[in-house]
């Protein structure tokens, strides 16, 4: 009985180390994986990747801020639901379009605003997310 015990409380132990880390990661990437920044329009996406068991509902809250270095220009800096491109999807994905004026060092900086929930509890998660890039001179 107390082996049962011990077993039990070890993997209650171990399921809530699971749950205490970051139950997700953010990947963004510009433009297709096949094709360079360049000076004139570009396109971002972010994605949102949960980790079982938590998942990214549509009816929850979700805001991406978006703003550039200087010379980098979004059509639209805050992206929200409207913006994912597949809602049924696992892992949400949200694109939007920017323009880049010059050639060198870039930065995007995203602030990410989202909940996760597990089919016991919905948590609120923020981070920041940097995206450096550099535009070739022609």
């Amino acid at each position: 009985m107390k082996q049962g015990l011990l077993v039990f409380s070890l993997l209650m132990g171990l399921s809530s180390l699971a749950y205490a880390s970051v139950p997700y990661k953010i990947q963004a990437q510009i433009n297709e994986a096949d094709k360079a920044p360049a000076v004139g329009t570009n396109s971002l996406s972010i994605t949102i990747i949960p980790s079982d068991p938590w998942v990214l509902k549509m009816k929850t809250p979700l805001k991406l801020s978006l703003q550039g270095s200087d010379g980098v220009k979004f059509v639209k800096q805050t992206l929200g639901k409207a913006d994912v491109v597949d809602p049924e999807s696992t892992n949400k994905s949200l694109k939007t379009t920017f323009n880049v004026e010059k050639s060198g060092k870039h930065k995007i900086s995203t602030d990410a605003s989202f909940f996760l929930c597990t089919p016991q509890v919905c948590k609120r998660f923020t981070e920041k997310v940097e995206t450096d890039f550099n535009v070739a001179q022609k």
